[in-house]
């Protein structure tokens, strides 16, 4: 598929395409005769999943040293729950400080 309709059925733009391709987030797409970027079916699934883990607070750096492994035929998975898990405890110390503050400034607009 075009980088266009890629871009349009993940939710991006074209120009996020190019940059995690050039981070090698997605594979370097093969080129049509007229030199359109000519994106496989399955990287549509590896864009959401991108997406979806930056949200969730993986780094771009972490997700392209476990797409890397995934693409040489590894298999990262005690890597990414390493990293869920830190993930996990930084947003539990995040709700934490959240529930002070939110107490904070209960306390402070009853007053």
């Amino acid at each position: 598929m075009h980088s266009s309709e890629l871009a349009r059925l993940a939710g991006v733009s074209t120009d996020t395409l190019r940059y995690y391709e050039r981070l090698r987030l997605l594979p370097t797409a093969p080129r049509s005769a007229a030199g359109y970027r000519l994106f496989p079916v399955q990287a549509l699934n590896r864009v959401r999943l991108t997406r979806g883990a930056l949200a969730i607070g993986f780094s771009i750096r972490e997700l392209t040293a476990i797409f890397a492994e995934r693409d040489r035929g590894g298999a990262p998975c005690q890597r990414v729950l390493v990293l869920a898990r830190e993930k996990l405890a930084t947003v539990e110390a995040s709700l934490r400080d959240l529930e002070v503050w939110r107490r904070e400034l209960k306390t402070t607009l009853a007053g």
